[in-house]
């Protein structure tokens, strides 16, 4: 998944003209009208909660974003959010880029990758691992470095989005 996600992240980086780079799981339903909000909120990082497949402890509904540390106009910003429905900014992604390469986070393009292979350099930006005694998954870790770098990671819970299939067992 890292790599994949790196992928992408390199082949937007590459193309000069996009604007943006959305994340979108393919189980995971958007509206025409969220992706629509997502644009129109000018924000570098903005996501909309995706439920996951489970439920908490007492059977409330859990969300892919973390903890909540204030508030931007009707926007949550949040610890952290999953790409499951997440948007980056060209800028965003330049800064990742440019955060990789300052690190030597820089690698070939796997010979058995399919897809865009005019891209040939990748940037190691979606990593997992423990911070701080706490493990971060890849989406987890990229929120962590955005912060970092000083980008707010907003969630706009006006969004209504369906998670699709059951709870693995």
């Amino acid at each position: 998944i890292t790599r994949a996600r790196n992928a992408l992240v390199s082949t937007s980086y590459a193309r000069a003209d996009f604007t943006h780079l959305l994340f979108l799981d393919a189980d995971v339903g958007l509206p025409a009208d969220g992706l629509a909000r997502m644009i129109a909120a000018g924000k570098d990082v903005i996501g909309a909660p995706v439920p996951l497949k489970g439920h908490g402890p007492r059977g409330e509904r859990l969300f892919n974003f973390g903890r909540c540390v204030g508030e931007d106009g009707a926007l949550m910003l949040c610890e952290r959010i999953g790409t499951a429905a997440l948007m980056l900014s060209r800028h965003a992604v330049d800064a990742l880029v440019d955060e990789a390469r300052a690190r030597g986070g820089v690698y070939e393009r796997m010979s058995t990758l399919v897809g865009d292979d005019g891209v040939n350099v990748h940037y190691d930006v979606f990593r997992a691992g423990a911070v701080d005694g706490e493990y971060l998954s890849e989406d987890f870790w990229m929120c962590a470095t955005l912060r970092r770098l000083g980008f707010a990671i907003h969630v706009d819970p006006v969004i209504v989005t369906t998670h699709h299939g059951t709870i693995a067992i």
